[in-house]
C-alpha cells in the first residue's frame, strides 16, 4: 500500500465520524466514532516521537512527559500532578476536537491540523518496530507505519 492510499483512507474516516484524543503515558490515541465516544470504530495509535502545537508554539510533546522513573516513591503525589499539569496543556484542544486535514510523508511521518491552530506531527524512527499505526475495527485491519512503509494486516481480537 502506498502512503497516498493510507491517507485517503484516513481523510474518509475524518469526514465519516466524530473525533476524540486521550493521552496514554506519552502515546496518543485518535479515535473515530459514530455513536458512542466509548466505543471507537477505528483510531490512530501514536508513539513517540509527536508534538502538538498551536500557532507554532508547543502545547505538549512526548519527551516533556514526566516520567515514572524521574520519581522517588515519596513523590508519587507530585508525579500525578505534574501528568495532570501535562495532560491538561491539551484540555483546549480535547474539548473541541476537529480533525481539519492529514498528510503523510513519503517517511511516514504524519501531520494532523485541527480546528484553532493546532497542529499534531509524528515523526517515525528505525527505534520502534512502527511508529504509528491505524486500527480500523470495522474492517478488522491495522495499518503499521514505519520509516518508508506501511505494514497491513488482521488485526488481534483486542477492544478499542
Amino acid at each position: 500500500m502506498a502512503f497516498s492510499e493510507l491517507e485517503k483512507i484516513l481523510k474518509e474516516t475524518a469526514i465519516k465520524y466524530k473525533v476524540f484524543m486521550t493521552l496514554a503515558t506519552n502515546s496518543l490515541k485518535i479515535g473515530f466514532y459514530k455513536d458512542d465516544p466509548k466505543k471507537a470504530d477505528s483510531y490512530l495509535w501514536i508513539d513517540p516521537a509527536w508534538r502538538i502545537t498551536k500557532n507554532n508554539v508547543n502545547v505538549l510533546n512526548s519527551f516533556n512527559y514526566p516520567y515514572h522513573e524521574n520519581y522517588e516513591d515519596e513523590d508519587r503525589e507530585k508525579e500525578k500532578q505534574d501528568f495532570l499539569k501535562w495532560a491538561n496543556s491539551a484540555d483546549d484542544l480535547q474539548k473541541n476536537l476537529k480533525l481539519t486535514d492529514l498528510q503523510i510523508s513519503s517517511k511516514g511521518d504524519l501531520s494532523i491540523q485541527f480546528q484553532e491552530h493546532y497542529d499534531l506531527d509524528v515523526f517515525v524512527n528505525d527505534v520502534v518496530e512502527y511508529g504509528w499505526y491505524f486500527r480500523d475495527i470495522v474492517e478488522d485491519l491495522i495499518y503499521e507505519v514505519s520509516i518508508g512503509k506501511i505494514a497491513e494486516r488482521k488485526s488481534e481480537t483486542e477492544e478499542a
